[in-house]
Formats: structure tokens, sequence, C-alpha cells
């Protein structure tokens, strides 16, 4: 219905505009098929986002944005890595551990930028808005690396651990399986590409605002049953 939906333009518009989402729920599909879920991914986002547009700002160098783009990604290893402590070594439930650390990760994205505002260089903003590698999208490319990697975890054991651990827990363990490993995993991947995300977004806005994932993290689990992937764990992916 629409004339120019696949026009070159409108096609790179659009998918600058999935693509945050596409990462997060991709991230949040690893710890769902693990048998978990991960509430809190939309405060990592958007600690990512604050960071990155509180500390570059608009007339930091490209120096500085990518100094600032390792430190997000290790933001978004450590935070994933608390989620995984808490519910894979303690045990504590998923649901409600990652609702907690939601406010946890929410207040801090607030405590960094308490009003929207900030940014990124224009520059760096429109290589993510403008880049076209061989006439496509630059979201195209990330998203066949990302289907590219999944395919290759799924040949691997931990591919088949993960989904041993999802489908049921107490029977992998009893096989030697490492449960906690593995769900811990699943939290550390969640907070990477939930960081990866943030990174989309804060290029795609050039600005950082604290609520900005808010809506996200209810979107990214409707695309992964959308998708395919059972909420019991175990059964779909990415």
């Amino acid at each position: 219905l629409q004339p120019n939906m696949f026009e070159r333009d409108t096609l790179n518009s659009n998918m600058r505009v999935f693509l945050p989402i596409i990462l997060l729920s991709a991230g949040q599909a690893v710890v769902i098929l693990g048998g978990g879920i991960d509430i809190s991914v939309g405060g990592i986002l958007a600690v990512v986002n604050t960071i990155l547009a509180t500390r570059v700002g608009l007339d930091g160098s490209p120096q500085a944005m990518w100094q600032y783009v390792a430190i997000s990604l290790l933001v978004g290893i450590l935070t994933g890595a608390i989620n995984g402590f808490f519910v894979a070594n303690l045990r504590l439930q998923p649901i409600i551990t990652t609702y907690a650390t939601s406010f946890l990760y929410g207040g801090l994205a607030l405590f960094i930028l308490p009003n929207p505002g900030g940014g990124i260089p224009s520059s760096i903003a429109e290589i993510y808005r403008r880049s076209m590698p061989l006439g496509l999208p630059l979201a195209f490319f990330v998203i066949a690396i990302l289907l590219v990697l999944w395919w290759y975890v799924r040949s691997t054991r931990y591919g088949s651990y993960l989904y041993a651990v999802g489908g049921k827990a107490q029977a992998a363990y009893e096989t030697a399986v490492p449960v906690i490993w593995i769900q811990f995993s699943t939290y550390v991947i969640s907070g990477f590409m939930a960081a990866i995300s943030g990174i989309a977004i804060t290029m795609l806005s050039g600005s950082g605002n604290a609520e900005i994932g808010s809506a996200m993290t209810l979107n990214s689990i409707t695309a992964v049953v959308i998708g395919g992937v059972a909420l019991s764990g175990g059964v779909g992916g990415v």
C-alpha cells in the first residue's frame, strides 16, 4: 500500500529505526531460550544512551565516541553479569530479579542524565543514518552478521547446552551440562546486545533520554514470542 516502501532511501530510513529493537530482541531471545527472561534490557539500553550523550557531547571527537562505545559495551557486559549472578548463582526468580535491576539501571540513567539532552556529533550519527554499503542499508549487514553468528552458535556445544537448559534445567544438570554457567552467560549476552542496541539508538536519535528504553523491554519480549520462541524456554531461535 506504500508505493515507495522498497525504495532505497525509504528502506534505509525504516531499517535504521528497526535495528535497535532487533538487536535488543536477539539478546532477549537467548535469555528466554535458556529458560529465563530479562526485564532490565531497557534500563541497560538507557544507561548506555545517557553515557554516550553526556560523555561524548555534541562537540566530541570521533576518538572520544569510540572510547565511550567501548566503555558502553563493558557496561552492558557488567550489568548483564549482575543479572546473571543473582539468577544463576543465587537462584533467584529471573522475572523478579531483572524487574528489580531494571529500576536500578533506570535510576542510574536518570542520575546520569536527569533531563533529555546532550548528544553526539552529527558527523558520527550520519555514519549510522546514511551508510549504505553496496547500495544496501547498513542494518542489513548488521542483521546478516547477527544471523551468521547465531547459525555458528547453534552448531556448537554451547548451542546444544542452551537448548538443553531451557528445555529442562534439572535434566540438563543430571547429564553434566554446566547449567549455572549457561544461565549466567545468557544474561551477559543479553546485556551486551542491549549495549549495542543503546549505541544504535543513540546514533539514530543523536541525543540522550533516560526514558528511551522504557517501552522497548516489552517490545523485545513481544518480538521474541512472535518470532517463535517459547516463553517456557528451549524452543525457537534468534
